[in-house]
């Protein structure tokens, strides 16, 4: 997948409309303020990494907190649908 289309992606999700009204963006990256933290796409999937430490440096585990959501096309309506593949980010939408 190019560039483009992750970021667009990402967008995507970043502007989808979490279950208490803000954008899942606002919402996480609000709940996680002064933690190192990012977006990325890993295979076709859209992930929230958070480090469980402020500095990523001083974290020496392998094993991330991480807000994993997928993107399907509804051919009915014409328009992406954001759901998530963990529980974590089940509890957003």
């Amino acid at each position: 997948m190019n560039i483009n289309a992750q970021i667009n992606f990402i967008d995507l999700v970043k502007n989808t409309i979490s279950n208490n009204g803000q954008s899942i963006e606002t919402r996480l990256e609000e709940k996680h303020k002064g933690f190192e933290n990012g977006w990325k796409m890993e295979g076709n999937e859209v992930v929230f990494w958070v480090s469980p430490t402020l500095r990523l440096s001083d974290y020496t585990g392998s094993l991330m907190n991480e807000f994993r959501f997928t993107l399907s096309f509804d051919e009915e309506s014409h328009k992406f649908a954001v759901s998530g593949k963990n529980v974590k980010s089940q509890n957003l939408l």
